[in-house]
């Protein structure tokens, strides 16, 4: 680029590197928190977390950063529900699985995050009206650094695993639904049996 005498070829470079730095950088920080939160799992007891507000307060970190991809962020619950659990690792489980939906929602779309009773357990719930995920590959989704061949944004290929560590070390299980007419559902599903005291 600092030799390229086109303007428009340079442009072009100057935005590849660009797009080549933000995805490193992401990477680094997605590394970063994989370590910071393993370090966690080794050194940090569970505690009360209140799944509801912390769920709220996630939601509402990310309003305004997702309104720059004209995605609109709503939270939904009716119950309270408090698990024992370890909050930061928690609240970055969510904050990944969000970021993801937002970043393969359409404009103008709505990213729902919702909190509620299924059977015997406290479903945390994150829907999207994006491309979704074909059925063969939901399996996948989760595994580190895995990037689909269908998909064509950017990104590192660890938020989800990160995600699904977070959710096994809490006794949690991940499903995956197609959403209607379009998209994906993240639910997370903990045991409505080993709620905080």
């Amino acid at each position: 680029a600092l030799i390229e005498q086109d303007p428009a070829v340079r442009e072009k470079q100057l935005e590849d590197i660009i797009r080549s730095s933000r995805l490193l950088s992401e990477t680094v920080n997605h590394l970063l928190e994989e370590a910071s939160i393993t370090h966690r799992f080794r050194s940090q007891s569970f505690a009360p977390v209140e799944l509801g507000e912390m769920a709220k307060e996630v939601s509402r970190d990310l309003v305004v950063w997702a309104l720059e991809s004209d995605v609109e962020i709503e939270y939904w619950s009716d119950i309270q529900a408090s698990i024992k659990g370890d909050r930061v690792a928690l609240t970055q489980m969510l904050r990944n699985i969000i970021e993801n939906a937002v970043k393969y929602s359409p404009p103008s779309s709505v990213v729902k995050v919702t909190l509620c009773y299924v059977d015997e357990d406290i479903c945390l719930a994150v829907e999207d009206q994006g491309i979704g995920i074909p059925d063969e590959e939901k399996p996948h989704v989760f595994e580190r650094f895995y990037r689909s061949q269908h998909n064509q944004t950017v990104g590192t290929g660890i938020g989800l695993s990160i995600a699904k560590e977070v959710a096994e070390h809490h006794s949690a299980r991940f499903v995956l639904e197609n959403n209607h007419p379009q998209g994906l559902i993240i639910k997370v599903l903990f045991n409505a049996l080993e709620v905080a005291p």
